[in-house]
């Protein structure tokens, strides 16, 4: 049986998604989600080179593109985590964090199979994009509602914009300054 848990983002509450909860000793549900990412790394989903490739070596980009490489370096990871006690969220796309203190559970979920809630065709329907700046920095992130990554920071606000309306309409578009990290404890 996998738990899914539909998690409000606590620092941007208008970014919310689906994620699998991995608590310590579920070996088996890791083993499953590494042996997804590889395959959907070598099928192409979506692991690509960052835009700022031209500065990378050329095993820089053979490492970055290589589906093992990905597959286990995420594995690693995740494990690392859990053999530390914590529990790991994982959403539809692969991506993994550890819920923060702030961070709200909206919905639980039990499925008897490894299918993420609400990741029909219609999964990106409704998406918010969220472009936050760090309280004294300088660059722009962008944030989904429906768990979408995006690559790296952007160096203005326009450009992150650019960047959203790639994939939403101007409306599902939120602008926040002052976006502070994570400290330890929350």
């Amino acid at each position: 049986m996998y738990t899914f848990e539909l998690i409000q983002n606590g620092r941007c509450p208008s970014v919310q998604g689906w994620w699998l909860v991995v608590k310590p000793g579920e070996w088996g549900t890791v083993d499953l989600l590494h042996a997804r990412i590889t395959q959907s790394a070598f099928l192409g989903g979506g692991h690509q080179l960052p835009a700022d490739e031209s500065k990378m070596s050329a095993s820089q980009k053979y490492a970055y593109a290589n589906p093992v490489k990905v597959g286990a370096e995420w594995v690693q990871r995740v494990s690392s985590q859990i053999m530390d006690g914590e529990t790991v969220y994982v959403n539809a796309s692969g991506g993994w964090c550890l819920k923060g203190k702030q961070d709200k559970v909206l919905a639980t979920e039990s499925r008897s199979e490894l299918s993420w809630p609400d990741t029909k065709d219609d999964l990106w329907q409704g998406e918010i994009i969220t472009i936050k700046q760090w309280g004294d920095g300088i660059h722009w992130y962008l944030l989904s509602n429906k768990s979408r990554i995006f690559d790296g920071k952007k160096n203005s606000l326009e450009a992150a914009k650019e960047v959203a309306r790639q994939y939403v309409a101007e409306e599902n578009i939120r602008v926040h300054k002052d976006f502070t990290h994570r400290k330890e404890g929350d």
